[in-house]
Protein backbone atom coordinates (compact mmCIF):
# COMPACT_ATOMS: atom_id res chain seq x y z
CA UNK A 1 0.00 0.00 0.00
CA UNK A 2 1.20 3.42 -0.72
CA UNK A 3 1.79 5.98 2.02
CA UNK A 4 -0.39 8.78 0.17
CA UNK A 5 2.14 11.64 2.14
CA UNK A 6 5.32 10.53 0.52
CA UNK A 7 7.33 12.60 -1.31
CA UNK A 8 7.00 10.31 -4.31
CA UNK A 9 3.24 9.82 -4.31
CA UNK A 10 3.17 13.67 -4.67
CA UNK A 11 5.79 13.75 -7.16
CA UNK A 12 3.89 11.31 -8.81
CA UNK A 13 0.49 13.01 -8.24
CA UNK A 14 0.91 16.64 -9.55
CA UNK A 15 1.93 14.82 -12.78
CA UNK A 16 -0.88 13.02 -12.86
CA UNK A 17 -3.07 16.70 -12.43
CA UNK A 18 -1.28 18.31 -14.80
CA UNK A 19 -1.38 15.45 -18.11
CA UNK A 20 -4.70 14.35 -17.37
CA UNK A 21 -4.02 10.57 -18.68
CA UNK A 22 -7.25 8.72 -19.58
CA UNK A 23 -6.65 6.19 -16.81
CA UNK A 24 -8.05 9.21 -14.59
CA UNK A 25 -11.79 8.70 -16.35
CA UNK A 26 -11.60 4.84 -16.25
CA UNK A 27 -9.67 3.83 -12.80
CA UNK A 28 -11.85 0.26 -12.76
CA UNK A 29 -10.30 -0.47 -15.73
CA UNK A 30 -6.92 -0.81 -14.17
CA UNK A 31 -8.34 -2.65 -10.78
CA UNK A 32 -10.95 -5.35 -12.11
CA UNK A 33 -12.93 -6.82 -9.98
CA UNK A 34 -13.98 -10.13 -9.29
CA UNK A 35 -15.57 -12.01 -12.24
CA UNK A 36 -14.00 -9.82 -14.68
CA UNK A 37 -12.34 -11.72 -17.78
CA UNK A 38 -8.59 -10.16 -16.48
CA UNK A 39 -7.18 -10.75 -20.04
CA UNK A 40 -10.16 -8.57 -21.30
CA UNK A 41 -9.77 -5.83 -18.72
CA UNK A 42 -5.78 -6.06 -18.95
CA UNK A 43 -5.64 -5.71 -22.78
CA UNK A 44 -7.94 -2.91 -22.59
CA UNK A 45 -5.68 -1.30 -19.76
CA UNK A 46 -2.92 -1.80 -21.70
CA UNK A 47 -4.33 -0.05 -24.63
CA UNK A 48 -4.98 2.95 -22.64
CA UNK A 49 -1.64 3.01 -21.01
CA UNK A 50 -0.14 3.00 -24.54
CA UNK A 51 -1.47 5.84 -25.70
CA UNK A 52 -0.16 7.66 -22.51
CA UNK A 53 2.02 10.57 -22.12
CA UNK A 54 3.19 9.32 -18.83
CA UNK A 55 3.36 5.80 -19.00
CA UNK A 56 6.98 5.72 -18.42
CA UNK A 57 6.23 7.62 -15.40
CA UNK A 58 3.35 5.72 -14.41
CA UNK A 59 5.40 2.89 -14.56
CA UNK A 60 8.56 4.41 -12.94
CA UNK A 61 6.42 5.16 -9.56
CA UNK A 62 4.76 2.04 -9.17
CA UNK A 63 8.14 0.26 -9.31
CA UNK A 64 9.77 2.58 -6.95
CA UNK A 65 6.23 2.54 -4.59
CA UNK A 66 6.31 -1.38 -4.95
CA UNK A 67 2.79 -0.74 -6.13
CA UNK A 68 1.12 -4.53 -6.05
CA UNK A 69 -2.27 -4.04 -8.10
CA UNK A 70 -3.56 -2.93 -10.45
CA UNK A 71 -2.01 -2.13 -14.26
CA UNK A 72 0.66 0.71 -13.88
CA UNK A 73 2.67 2.28 -16.58
CA UNK A 74 1.81 -0.91 -18.99
CA UNK A 75 2.81 -2.91 -16.65
CA UNK A 76 0.47 -6.24 -14.20
CA UNK A 77 1.45 -6.61 -10.80
CA UNK A 78 3.06 -9.54 -12.06
CA UNK A 79 5.14 -8.11 -14.79
CA UNK A 80 6.03 -5.75 -12.53
CA UNK A 81 7.34 -8.17 -9.78
CA UNK A 82 9.54 -10.00 -12.42
CA UNK A 83 10.63 -7.44 -13.65
CA UNK A 84 11.96 -5.98 -10.06
CA UNK A 85 13.30 -9.77 -9.69
CA UNK A 86 15.26 -9.58 -12.75
CA UNK A 87 16.97 -5.78 -11.75
CA UNK A 88 18.29 -7.42 -8.36
CA UNK A 89 20.27 -9.97 -10.31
Amino acid sequence: MTDIFTSQFLKFARIMVEADPECAQVPDVFYPEDGLQPSASTKLAKEICERCPIMNECAQYALEANETHGIWGGMTAFERRQLRKKSKI
